[in-house]
């Protein structure tokens, strides 16, 4: 999504590798590379793979990569050299059309024979970090357990008892500021919207004119209204960085909501919903969700606080 880690709660790279220990010491065939934690400047992937090719110049180096994570590789910065260089082994869940997503963007069409594909079984595909620190928020460690490496268990839930709270109803009472219906005048790209729903909505089109419509609308009126415009082609590309913009814009303009959003702490962010969207947030009854906007909301806490330790 964006270059900035976008959720405050990352563990220590000491526990992540404690906890990896334990997993390739119980597991035949895994081992550990240690090169990007212990080099004394940041590194990107590709440096790190090919900081392993050359340990290992007759291998064939894979990268795993979630589906999610296909629309963000044209914005590397090595992306061509890599996918030269590298085969992507994709996680594919049963709801991706991954094919259709590959078509729609020409930069991974042209590569199209560096990706593989498998079908992530059934017993992991609900497992994921969000949803084992939501139920940890929660207070629901005991459940948590079944998706943790056995020896893993003891490690995390220090950490965890310690670190996790879990703030998932924007609508409660102090908590209205993170919903993007929240009512305050946010400018983007010299427009002036009366919320951030209203001016993301508004980019769904590309002339001046017609993002002029979003500009007085209440945030149920641009939702409504972004229904029903003729959207750009490359909406799913860009509408995760949009929504970044947008929201980063939305606290930087408005001292006292950055007040607030610091005020969330370590708190984890969820946009929990009761009308399936499964994108932006995570759905209350399935708990199933990408949760974009609360990872958006907790990257831009991370920039404010960084910056107001600078």
């Amino acid at each position: 999504m964006a270059s900035s880690d976008c959720e405050n709660q990352t563990m220590p790279d000491e526990l992540r590798l404690a906890m990896l220990r334990v997993m390739c010491d119980k597991t035949q065939g895994l081992e550990i590379e240690e090169f990007e934690l212990n080099s004394k400047i940041s590194v990107s992937t590709f440096e790190c793979l090919n900081y392993i090719q050359n340990k290992n110049p007759d291998a064939k180096i894979y990268f795993i990569a979630g589906s999610d994570k296909l629309k963000i590789i044209p914005k590397w910065r090595n992306a061509r050299d890599f996918l030269e260089q590298f085969n992507i082994l994709v996680a594919e869940r049963n709801s991706d059309d991954i094919e259709n997503l590959i078509s729609k963007y020409d930069f991974l069409g042209e590569y199209k024979d560096s990706f593989c594909f498998f079908e992530t079984p059934p017993v992991i595909s609900e497992i994921s970090s969000s949803k084992i620190r939501e139920m940890y928020g929660k207070g629901k460690g005991e459940a948590a357990r079944q998706f943790l490496f056995n020896g893993t268990q003891e490690m995390f839930e220090e950490f965890a008892q310690k670190t996790f709270v879990v703030i998932n109803d924007f609508h409660a009472e102090g908590c209205e500021f993170l919903s993007n219906f929240y009512s305050i005048p946010i400018t983007y790209k010299g427009l002036t919207y009366q919320n951030s729903e209203a001016a993301f909505q508004a980019q769904k089109v590309l002339d001046d004119e017609d993002k002029l419509l979003f500009t007085t609308a209440s945030a149920r009126q641009a939702k409504s209204l972004g229904r029903m415009v003729n959207l750009r082609r490359d909406w799913e590309f860009v509408k995760v960085n949009l929504m970044l913009e947008i929201t980063r814009a939305k606290f930087e303009q408005n001292p006292g909501l950055a007040e607030k959003l610091l005020a969330t702490g370590n708190a984890m962010l969820v946009e929990g919903n009761r009308w399936n969207d499964t994108f932006w947030g995570v759905d209350s009854k399935s708990g199933k969700g990408e949760n974009y906007l609360g990872k958006i909301l907790m990257c831009v806490r991370s920039e404010l606080k960084n910056d107001s330790e600078n």
